[in-house]
């Protein structure tokens, strides 16, 4: 182990467009609740997901109306100071228990998308599920443009 700074070297890593099959919008969101026609993964802690705390940042508690909870401490494992992500086959078993379908359409979401890039990160890339997407908008939007939550703090 060593603590000498690092030689920067030049990369050749260029910035893509954004990939918009991977996004869902509102409407989509509002579409998918509707109709049933996908499973809707909060990536947010417990106690956010039932309303108990409220980011000061979302205009209501609770969670989207029929989603599942998938938060925030069972999408990675500590491992010393660092924490990494499980195999397929531990995701398998967490989704089996949060009855969460490993192939089904998926949309994940949190307050503000960041928390639900890693649930969609274990669905899209791990269990290999091309079939997710992930609500940037998340809470933020939902609850600020007046969008119903189910929780205890209304």
């Amino acid at each position: 182990m060593s603590t000498d700074k690092a030689a920067a070297t030049k990369g050749n890593w260029t910035a893509g467009p954004e990939d918009k099959a991977i996004l869902a919008s509102m409407q989509q969101v509002k579409e998918g609740l509707q109709n049933g026609s996908e499973q809707f993964i909060d990536a947010r802690p417990t106690a956010q997901f039932l309303g108990i705390v409220k980011k000061p940042i979302n205009k209501t508690a609770g969670h989207l109306p029929g989603v599942r909870s998938f938060p925030t401490d069972a999408i990675v494992k500590s491992v010393g100071a660092a924490h990494e992500f499980m195999t397929a086959e531990d995701y398998k078993k967490i989704y089996a228990e949060l009855n969460i379908q490993p192939n089904a359409p998926t949309v994940t979401y949190c307050n503000t998308g960041h928390l639900a890039s890693g649930a969609w990160f274990v669905t899209h890339e791990i269990l290999g599920n091309k079939n997710s997407k992930l609500y940037a908008g998340s809470m933020i939007e939902w609850t600020n443009l007046g969008n119903p939550t189910i929780g205890l703090q209304q």
